[in-house]
């Protein structure tokens, strides 16, 4: 429900959310992964612009934690069903 409501209000302003919750992250419209790179003296932070399928993957990493093909089965179903309401 809060997925839907979010893309509900992104109709009239833009929406930017940080989730580790499939549910709502299948709701976007664009997904960005962000990563961060330790080193000695510094860290990095990456952003990547995910694909259909890089977006498949990582709600399959964040409902289950793998990507077993159950996993990503569910993921699949889950993005394209909300693919289908947006």
């Amino acid at each position: 429900k809060i997925g839907q409501k979010m893309h509900s209000l992104s109709k009239d302003a833009q929406i930017l959310t940080v989730t580790h919750l499939a549910q709502v992250a299948a709701c976007g419209n664009e997904h960005f992964l962000v990563s961060k790179e330790a080193g000695e003296d510094t860290t990095l932070t990456n952003i990547e612009r995910l694909d259909d399928q890089k977006r498949i993957e990582q709600l399959a990493l964040i409902s289950s934690g793998t990507l077993s093909d159950k996993a990503i089965t569910a993921a699949r179903e889950l993005y394209l069903r909300n693919r289908n309401t947006n």
